[in-house]
């Protein structure tokens, strides 16, 4: 047991080095947004999940918005594997006002959470249910 709570205690300090300034990994890449959700259920780790909710639009991104993804770096601004990982985050730390946004949200745009790609964009009944659970 002591070797994986050294383990565990050796990525919680790897995860903070490579954390941006609002706590985000992998901010580099276009899919910041779901591993930053996962690592954000941990308690050791401090996430401004919010630096990736672009409050003019109402809409979600795949990393803090000051660098966008899309139209240059992805085919869309969110994706549904990305709103899986933020409803992980979400129901874990107990944001009942993110959930609530990302349902009105859906239901104020028939399901398309951003721009892009339609197939990428559109929340499925499943996902849109978990949120509102």
């Amino acid at each position: 047991m002591k070797e994986i709570k050294a383990k565990y205690d050796k990525y919680i300090s790897l995860i903070k080095e490579a954390q941006d300034n609002h706590g985000f990994i992998e901010s580099q890449k276009c899919d910041s947004l779901i591993f930053t959700s996962l690592v954000g259920c941990l308690p050791e780790v401090n996430v401004d999940i919010k630096a990736a909710f672009d409050s003019k639009t109402g809409t979600w991104q795949r990393r803090p918005i000051e660098r966008p993804c899309y139209p240059a770096h992805s085919k869309s601004t969110i994706s549904r594997d990305q709103l899986l990982g933020l409803a992980w985050y979400t129901f874990y730390n107990k944001k009942l006002d993110i959930s609530e946004q990302i349902v009105k949200y859906a239901i104020n745009h028939a399901g398309y959470m951003g721009k892009g790609s339609l197939s990428r964009i559109n929340i499925r009944p499943s996902l849109l249910a978990t949120y509102a659970c």
